[in-house]
């Protein structure tokens, strides 16, 4: 029971810790703005005010102007191929509609307010059970938790794969993960594993109960 607690615990702390990164690498400088879950679903234009930070951040607007000078400057080779993969990096981030940021700010709101909420439900629904407890509030805990970890899961693989078809379009390694993106989703995991030992456990001494007010005098 204390380890399902402890690993929903961890699940939405992992939502409060940076999930992604954005960095725009220049050969004079190298800007980086991460995010965790909560940061972009603390409200639903969080991920546009976000986006408009870094476009209104001196390190940008310095990094697009030296940019510009050398490529001006530079005759091909590999300094002049990384220059211009930065300003297409650059470019793409800048071409992003707010609309469409908007509609994954949606998005992220309710995936992030529907983690915390599930794992709430499960440390309620845990959190002093027993073996005289309903059988309907352990199978509740079960399902909480099996539903929890399909979403944590979900949006790891929807963070990994959005970050690596990014990358690939781009031609740079513009996004990535960080420790939010993964502690989630193994939190999760661990925390369905203990719920599953836990109505295991449950199922054994009910039977074992049942067993004993049954068997003769």
């Amino acid at each position: 029971m204390r380890a399902a607690i402890l690993c929903a615990c961890l699940c939405v702390v992992g939502i409060f810790m940076p999930a992604g990164q954005v960095s725009v690498r220049t050969p004079v400088s190298t800007h980086t703005r991460a995010a965790s879950l909560y940061d972009l679903g603390a409200r639903k234009d969080a991920a546009k005010d976000f986006l408009h930070k870094y476009r209104g951040s001196m390190a940008r607007k310095v990094g697009a102007k030296a940019l510009d000078k050398l490529a001006d400057k530079l005759r091909g080779g590999r300094i002049r191929d990384g220059v211009v993969d930065a300003q297409d990096a650059m470019a793409t981030l800048d071409a992003l509609k707010d609309e469409d940021i908007e509609t994954v700010g949606a998005i992220i709101v309710a995936v992030m307010w529907s983690l915390i909420g599930l794992n709430v439900l499960t440390i309620a629904l845990v959190y002093g059970a027993h073996v005289g407890s309903r059988r309907v509030r352990v199978a509740a805990a079960a399902v909480a938790s099996t539903v929890t970890t399909l979403a944590a899961v979900a949006v790891h693989l929807v963070l990994a794969r959005v970050a690596t078809e990014a990358n690939s379009e781009i031609g740079a390694s513009l996004f990535a993960l960080r420790g939010g993106a993964y502690m989630m989703p193994l939190a999760a995991i661990a925390g369905s594993i203990a719920v599953g030992v836990m109505l295991v456990e449950y199922l054994r001494a009910r039977a074992r109960l049942a067993a004993a007010a049954t068997a003769p005098p």
